[in-house]
C-alpha cells in the first residue's frame, strides 16, 4: 500500500526587512540559523525524497540548511508553499489587536490565499500514488492551515494551530486519501533558549 509521508517545516526566526507588509521576510537571525542546523541533524537520518521551499529568504536558507544533510536531493522552490492568509478567523476568536490586523488585509489578499492552498492541497495532499517522504519548508499560518484542515475544521480555525520557528508537522497520507496527523510543531530538537514563535 503506498503512503506518502509529508514533513511540514516552518522556517527559522528571521530579521524582518519588510516591517510595514502583511507578507515581511528577511534572512535568518542568528538564533534562526542555530535552530535550523539543529533541525537538519534531526533530519539527516530520514528518508527524504524531496526537498521543496517556499521562495521566500527565511525558507530558502532554512532548506539549505537541511540540504547540506542530503546532499544528493536539489532544493526545489515551489511558489504554492509561500505565506498566506487563508481566510478571515472568526472575530469571537480574536484579540482587538488581531481584529485590526485583519481589518487592514485587502480581500484580494484573502481570495489569492484561499486558492493558492485549495491548489496546494489538491497537488500535495491528496491520495498517495508511491511511497514517498517530502519535505516542505514553509510558513506558520499555510503550516496552520494544513493542520485544520486535516481535522476538518472551519477554514477559520487555521489561527488555533500555532508552530514555532522550525518546528516539525509530519502526516501521512494512504492510497486511499487517509490522512494522520503524527506530530505537530514539534521542536525536541531545540532548547528551551532557542524555542521563539516571533
Amino acid at each position: 500500500m503506498a503512503t506518502r509521508t509529508i514533513y511540514l517545516v516552518r522556517h527559522g526566526q528571521y530579521q524582518n526587512q519588510a516591517l510595514a507588509s502583511a507578507m515581511p521576510d528577511g534572512s535568518l537571525s542568528e538564533l534562526g540559523q542555530q535552530q535550523a542546523q539543529a533541525l537538519a541533524a534531526r533530519l539527516a537520518s530520514l528518508p527524504i525524497t524531496q526537498i521543496l521551499h517556499s521562495p521566500s529568504i527565511r525558507a530558502r536558507e532554512t532548506a539549505t540548511w537541511i540540504q547540506q544533510q542530503h546532499p544528493q536531493l536539489q532544493l526545489q522552490p515551489e511558489p504554492l508553499l509561500l505565506e498566506l492568509i487563508p481566510s478571515i478567523p472568526s472575530e469571537s476568536a480574536l484579540s482587538e489587536t488581531t481584529k485590526a490586523f485583519f481589518a487592514q488585509i485587502e480581500p484580494p489578499l484573502i481570495e489569492a490565499g484561499a486558492a493558492q492552498f485549495a491548489e496546494l492541497w489538491q497537488r500535495y495532499f491528496g491520495p498517495a500514488q508511491t511511497d514517498d517522504h517530502i519535505l516542505l519548508v514553509s510558513h506558520g499560518n499555510l503550516i496552520s492551515a494544513v493542520v485544520a484542515a486535516i481535522f476538518g475544521a472551519a477554514s477559520t480555525h487555521w489561527i488555533n494551530a500555532d508552530i514555532q520557528h522550525c518546528g516539525l508537522t509530519e502526516l501521512t497520507i494512504t492510497e486511499q486519501g487517509w490522512r494522520r496527523l503524527i506530530r505537530h510543531g514539534d521542536v525536541g530538537h531545540l532548547p528551551l533558549a532557542q524555542q521563539t514563535f516571533v
